[in-house]
């Protein structure tokens, strides 16, 4: 089958223009995984410095809201 020069030129920007997008969802994927990996290692630091706390601080702590409702015993 013989395309003519507007079928030609027609695929050649469909393919340039999905070629585009891909590129871009590619490009977003990876700065979101870069922030994902961010956040990782956020969240582990926090775990160790939540980890390294005094344990007193985390459990003899009074309670602040509805005072006259049993919670655990500490």
């Amino acid at each position: 089958m013989v395309m003519t020069p507007i079928e030609k030129m027609y695929l050649w920007f469909m393919f340039a223009a999905y070629t585009g997008l891909f590129l871009i969802m590619f490009g977003f994927m990876a700065k979101m995984l870069g922030k994902t990996r961010q956040l990782i290692t956020e969240v582990k630091r926090l775990e160790d410095q939540w980890a390294s706390m005094d344990s007193t601080i985390r459990t003899n702590v009074p309670p602040a809201v509805a005072p006259n409702v049993p919670g655990p015993e500490l």
